[in-house]
């Protein structure tokens, strides 16, 4: 059951659908549900209950938000890194998601990315391509190695990676101005890598 009195006093939107939640406040989409969804319930569920689509959507690809938690997301395709260019912030949490869009980088305004909770194996190249990346999350995955060229992202300030399988670090990360990094529980990290990320990043939770 759904307080109202919790919810933000800008909401513009509150759907309520077989135990579906669905808000929309100023620019973000906020969706809960209690069963499996996936990214093609997610635009059928638009489709179905928006009276004008062809209105809402040019609304939709102007979010600076999106956060889809406790779902079953199994698929986000490339067209949605066209369609959402102004995306600041992106939450996805699914054990069904496997990969992000190869052309992730198309969202260059992009500022915190937050993937917890999937079952990633790696972070598509393409991400380093996103200046504005300020915040990575990706913890409870099972990625292996950060990409090649992660070194290229000037603004990025912090990376969360607990609980992955990391093995060794790319020499560019270590052009990367951190102020926060935990990689804890990465246990097939090489000691010469731990070793060194001790030695540049003293504040290093590993």
């Amino acid at each position: 059951m759904i307080n109202l009195l919790q919810l933000p006093e800008f909401l513009e939107e509150l759907l309520l659908i077989n135990e579906n939640f669905f808000y929309v406040t100023d620019k973000t989409i906020f969706w809960e549900k209690t069963r499996d969804i996936s990214y093609h319930d997610f635009y059928n569920f638009l489709r179905k209950y928006v009276k004008n689509i062809n209105m809402v959507y040019p609304y939709y690809f102007k979010l600076t938000k999106i956060v889809l938690l406790k779902n079953s997301v199994d698929y986000i395709p490339h067209s949605f890194c066209n369609y959402y260019e102004q995306l600041t912030t992106l939450v996805v949490h699914s054990k069904k998601l496997y990969n992000l869009p190869s052309n992730i980088g198309n969202l260059k305004k992009l500022k915190r990315l937050y993937v917890n909770d999937c079952n990633l194996s790696y972070l598509p190249d393409s991400i380093c391509d996103i200046s504005t990346l300020s915040n990575i999350y990706c913890c409870d995955n099972n990625i292996v190695e950060f990409p090649e060229n992660i070194g290229k992202l000037p603004n990025l300030k912090e990376i969360v990676a607990n609980n992955n399988r990391i093995e060794n670090i790319p020499k560019s990360f270590f052009k990367l101005k951190l102020s926060s990094i935990h990689l804890l529980n990465n246990n097939n990290l090489s000691i010469s890598d731990k070793n060194l990320l001790i030695e540049l990043y003293p504040h290093i939770f590993i």
